[in-house]
């Protein structure tokens, strides 16, 4: 029987000027839209949707990836899951929560079909490990450790069995709904979680936590809500923990905080909100930091080429990072440089612009020649060395039969085609970017 092995080699070769600042691919070989982003154990984990790495242009699926600085790999593929969320490490395995799924094969392999549900990789392979119900999944779900246990947030009405709301707590074995968790009177959700002076700060969008009047913004110290002065009058999109200054940083579609004025960010020092300078216009998805400096993406301003989609503060002013062609969704900050995860799909104008498939990266040392590590298509198991390669590649299998290695472009076109048993050389010098 014949087996077909669809292997998506992407070689970059761009010249990148020691220290300046610029945008590179990083390798994604379809289109996605990366919505979040998560280091760990020295590597940079991320999830979207149409995120694969098996068959060109397949945007009804979700998958997860691992990216060392040099090569892509896949933690499973997940055959047409939508609202797959955030990745969080807890007890020494990484928890992926969401993925409800469409048709096809569960997501992970021993979920019920049609279901939603929290999952965890040990490394190799995926477990279920509940079932969560998040019927509205537009903003996915989000994760966080907190006082050694594990918190979701997102649109939810149940986990495990229990009703909740917005947001619930998980031990490792057993479900919690934190004092009835979060509500509001339009649309509730939690968009973020994080941790600052010892207390968990939930925001989103709602008017109440526990039985404690709030707006858009509660804070959890393990037994009981509190409110967070008056919060702010908009939604809340992004919470990012500045631990060298000591403040907490809210950035999303609102206009006042505390009840003083400020553009879509404002910052909470445990006592009282403030500006962060002039802030800027639009609403904010998703912040970072990189050498003391703020980071924040999401639709800024028009995201035009002349506008800017992402942003940094200083600590005195604004300085826009133009190039993406779309909003933001997602930042890391990764070996030295800024990731950015969003619905875009290339940078520059339109004269000059460069793919980028939802991924990319902006700073002074990012990757250039990133290739895609070994993965699996119905368990078959292959690898391909060197990975990124200059003149030939190796693909060698496990079994000692009939195979055909497709290699395609970015773009999905086939630019290789070869049949082989166990192992095939192909000579990739001709290739072009």
């Amino acid at each position: 029987m014949k087996k077909t092995i669809l292997l998506l080699l992407t070689v970059y070769c761009l010249l990148l000027t020691a220290g300046a600042q610029s945008w590179h691919p990083v390798g994604i070989p379809c289109g996605a839209n990366v919505g979040f982003l998560e280091v760990y154990n020295g590597n940079l984990y991320a999830a979207g949707a149409g995120f694969c790495f098996t068959n060109p242009c397949c945007n009804s699926w979700d998958a997860v990836g691992k990216f060392n600085g040099s090569y892509w790999d896949t933690l499973g593929i997940f055959d047409r899951v939508t609202g797959l969320g955030d990745i969080e490490e807890y007890n020494g395995e990484l928890y992926q929560a969401g993925g409800w799924v469409l048709s096809g094969n569960p997501w992970p392999n021993d979920f019920i079909l049609n279901a939603t549900g929290l999952a965890k990789w040990n490394g190799t392979k995926w477990q279920g490990v509940d079932t969560i119900k998040n019927p509205n999944g537009v903003s996915g779900v989000i994760n966080l450790k907190y006082k050694g246990d594990l918190y979701l947030g997102g649109f939810l009405t149940s986990a495990g069995g229990i009703n909740c709301k917005k947001i619930v707590r998980y031990n490792g074995s057993a479900w919690d709904n934190m004092l009835g968790g979060v509500d509001g009177s339009f649309f509730p959700e939690v968009r973020d979680i994080a941790v600052y002076n010892g207390d968990l700060y939930v925001a989103g969008q709602f008017d109440i936590a526990g039985a404690v009047p709030c707006n858009n913004i509660a804070r959890w110290n393990g037994t009981q809500w509190d409110s967070v002065k008056s919060g702010v009058n908009g939604i809340i999109f992004s919470l990012f923990t500045d631990t060298v200054n000591n403040v907490l940083y809210a950035g999303g579609g609102f206009t006042s905080a505390g009840g003083i004025p400020v553009y879509y960010i404002a910052k909470w020092d445990g006592t009282k909100w403030d500006s962060v300078g002039t802030g800027v216009v639009g609403g904010i998805h998703a912040m970072t930091m990189l050498n003391g400096e703020l980071y924040v993406g999401g639709y800024i301003g028009s995201a035009s080429y002349s506008d800017t989609i992402l942003a940094k503060w200083d600590g005195i002013k604004w300085t826009p990072i133009v190039g993406l062609n779309n909003g933001v969704f997602s930042l890391a900050t990764y070996k030295g440089n800024i990731y950015a995860g969003g619905p875009f799909t290339h940078y520059g104008d339109a004269n000059g612009a460069t793919l980028t498939n939802g991924l990319a990266c902006y700073g002074d040392s990012c990757p250039l020649n990133v290739g895609i590590q070994e993965f699996s298509v119905q368990s078959l198991k292959f690898k391909v060395y060197p990975n990124p390669a200059k003149n030939n590649i190796t693909i060698e299998t496990e079994e000692n039969k009939n195979f055909v290695a497709r290699i395609t472009n970015p773009l999905g076109q086939k630019v290789a085609e070869k049949k082989f048993q166990k192992k095939l050389e192909v000579d990739v010098s001709a290739f072009g970017k």
